[in-house]
């Protein structure tokens, strides 16, 4: 992975969601029948939740320019803003295996949307539920997915 990139923090095992969404409209002729159907919306969603409070998470959480981070006598502090600054659009990078298969999902151009209630129990850690809306690149693409699969055999 290239080093401008930093691991955000684990996520819980309830692994991350990946919703495609494509509405589409039905034309029809005069006599009622459907003789075309075309797509007029399509959307990409992930929902994960972040289980670790780590510096990276918690500006992916709450902003980049919301978590600030100092080094005192008493050790690092950290200082967290809540306020309503649209939090930014990035690139995610998920790396994610299946079986002896490794997959790389790229989203070039996504943001965190919505952020689910965080729970402050003592049976638990604190977690962070995320939505992370993509959007398309200077290419008109959502994602890339790269897959690393043992059972391909080179050339075929």
């Amino acid at each position: 992975m290239n080093g401008k990139f930093q691991l955000v923090g684990l996520i819980s095992d309830d692994g991350m969601k990946e919703t495609v969404d494509r509405k589409t409209e039905d034309i029809k002729d005069w006599s009622g029948s459907i003789v075309r159907t075309v797509q007029s919306e399509y959307s990409l969603k992930l929902k994960l939740t972040f289980i670790e409070r780590t510096d990276q998470t918690l500006k992916e959480v709450f902003g980049q320019d919301n978590v600030k981070i100092q080094d005192t006598r008493a050790g690092r502090a950290r200082t967290i803003l809540y306020n309503e600054k649209m939090l930014e659009a990035r690139c995610f990078v998920i790396e994610l295996q299946d079986g002896k298969n490794q997959i790389r999902k790229v989203y070039p151009n996504a943001q965190v949307t919505d952020v689910g209630d965080t729970k402050y129990v003592t049976k638990d850690v604190i977690s962070y539920e995320v939505t992370i809306t993509a959007y398309k690149d200077e290419r008109d693409q959502f994602q890339y997915e790269y897959d690393l699969a043992s059972d391909v055999v080179a050339g075929s």
